[in-house]
Order: C-alpha cells, then sequence, then structure tokens
C-alpha cells in the first residue's frame, strides 16, 4: 500500500506517474480556499491519515454521522473532491498553505 506522501508526491509530478490532471484538481481546490468551520479544519486535518470516520469520531468526541457531515461539506466546499482527494489537499495544505489572495491555477494556464 502507498503512503499518502507517495501519492502526494505523483500528484505533484515529483514521482513517477503524476500526471498534470491529478495535480490540477489538487491545485484547483488548494487555491479555491473557502471558509471552513473549526470543526471541518480540525476533520481535513485528521483526513491525512487515513482514518475512518469512527476513529476521527473517536479522536474528536463526536459521532461517527457527524464526521460524514463534515467530510460531505468538505467535499463540497473544494468543488467535488474525493475523500482520497481531500487527504492529499489536506497534506498539501500543510506542505504549501497558500496566501489570501494568491492566485494558483491550472499548470500550462497564465
Amino acid at each position: 500500500m502507498r503512503s499518502v506522501d507517495q501519492v502526494v508526491g505523483d500528484c505533484l509530478l515529483d514521482g513517477v506517474g503524476g500526471t498534470a490532471a491529478a495535480a490540477d484538481l489538487l491545485l484547483c481546490a488548494l487555491a479555491l480556499d473557502p471558509p471552513l468551520t473549526e470543526s471541518e479544519e480540525k476533520v481535513l486535518d485528521l483526513l491525512r491519515g487515513g482514518p475512518t470516520n469512527a476513529e476521527i469520531a473517536t479522536h474528536l468526541g463526536i459521532t461517527p454521522r457527524t464526521v460524514k457531515f463534515h467530510v460531505s461539506n468538505l467535499r463540497v466546499k473544494h468543488g467535488g473532491l474525493s475523500r482520497l482527494q481531500l487527504c492529499l489537499l489536506a497534506t498539501l495544505r500543510r506542505l504549501a498553505p497558500v496566501a489570501a489572495g494568491t492566485a494558483v491555477g491550472p499548470t500550462g494556464q497564465n
């Protein structure tokens, strides 16, 4: 099984098998930088490790159903990303935070 860091590397075109489309999707989602609630921030940060909703719920002291609600909201706020893509996005946010107002778009477009 590949680690999140390996997948992020691929999506950022650092590794073998990375695609411009995967990198573009994540960069666009990162650039959206939608306002998140404190709970959504916590859930997004915890998604980096790939835990289940039940594991996140236990860590935060909430129900798995509440975690599912937050994950659904995160997916909508970030343009319909999958759970795996949210996990990668959370890792990217830790690696290279985008300053407010910074324009980040798809590669190859200026």
